[in-house]
């Protein structure tokens, strides 16, 4: 016996899942009925380094100006900010989009 919803197995005389409060089923769904071997397609986005800095400010500016004009970003090094003279965090554009994001830091520099 199975509980259908945490999938935990009980011995013969048990009618109830005590965790799940759910009636016991005989047997569990085979695994072709979840979506557990779905294939997932993932696209690939090519970046380019378009700034770097020290400044957690200047980051949360960024995000907040790229976000805005929906342009795809990806921060590294971002929660290394913390640690002194570890690394700067490197802001990386998604490459059809990296000239706008330029004119778009270019006049938060002015």
């Amino acid at each position: 016996m199975f509980c259908p919803k945490c999938k935990s197995e009980f011995r013969e005389g048990f009618s109830r899942c005590s965790r799940c409060e759910v009636a016991l089923i005989s047997d569990l769904p085979s695994s072709t009925d979840t979506k557990v071997n779905e294939v997932v397609d993932y696209e690939f986005i090519d970046y380019e380094l378009i700034y770097s800095t020290f400044n957690p400010g200047e980051v949360a500016l960024i995000k907040s100006l790229l976000e805005s004009e929906n342009i795809t970003y990806f921060i590294s090094g971002e929660n290394l900010l913390y640690v002194p003279l570890f690394e700067p965090a490197k802001v990386l554009i998604k490459k059809d989009q990296a000239m706008k994001a330029r004119e778009i830091l270019s006049a938060m520099a002015t």
